[in-house]
């Protein structure tokens, strides 16, 4: 508890560390108040539950079989989610982004997704990202490998075996059918 109350909840909880990362990053001057209230918010975030979803259970699913190290779906600076940060890959990170990430009709970024993009870059990381909807559609054609590969290999050598060719042909053989026979 901090100014005699407690952390913001709800909606105002993250406008209220978007603020308290803000102040901390700039060395904002203020009294022991403000370093307490700053403390409160930020450490306010540890603890929370992320909601885990499909995609990032397909992401994490495709990094993991491609052997790359990585973070699963977390926050970064206490603030952002992300679906999957490679601490040891120069700080990248991923981050899908929705219908509310993104101003129609010509696809900018929303204010929020500058702010976090903005925040992110700030602090040394580097947001790799792609639409739902192209990821949505990956997965949906068991296309889901390739696709994050072609994210992450820029900066992940090892993922470079994953890519699929442009031809459209068969499904590489880590996204086979898993009913398939194989002959060895």
């Amino acid at each position: 508890r901090t100014f005699g109350m407690s952390a913001p909840r709800g909606p105002v909880l993250q406008l209220a560390r978007q603020v308290a990362h803000h102040i901390k990053s700039r060395d904002v001057p203020g009294g022991e108040d403000v370093r307490e209230w700053v403390a409160v918010v930020l450490d306010d975030a540890r603890g929370e539950r992320l909601h885990e979803t499909a995609n990032d259970r397909h992401v994490s699913g495709a990094l993991v079989s491609m052997r790359v190290p990585h973070r699963p779906a977390g926050r970064l600076l206490g603030l952002y989610k992300v679906v999957a940060a490679f601490p040891i890959h120069d700080k990248r990170c991923l981050d899908i982004l929705g219908a509310a990430d993104l101003v129609s009709p010509d696809f900018t970024h929303a204010g929020r997704t500058a702010l976090r993009l903005q925040h992110l870059a700030a602090d040394g990381w580097t947001v790799v990202t792609t639409s739902y909807q192209e990821l949505s559609a990956s997965i949906k054609l068991k296309r889901a490998h390739g696709a994050v590969a072609e994210l992450v290999a820029p900066f992940v050598p090892e993922a470079e075996v994953f890519l699929v060719g442009d031809d459209g042909g068969d499904p590489a053989p880590w996204e086979a059918d898993d009913d398939a026979q194989t002959e060895y």
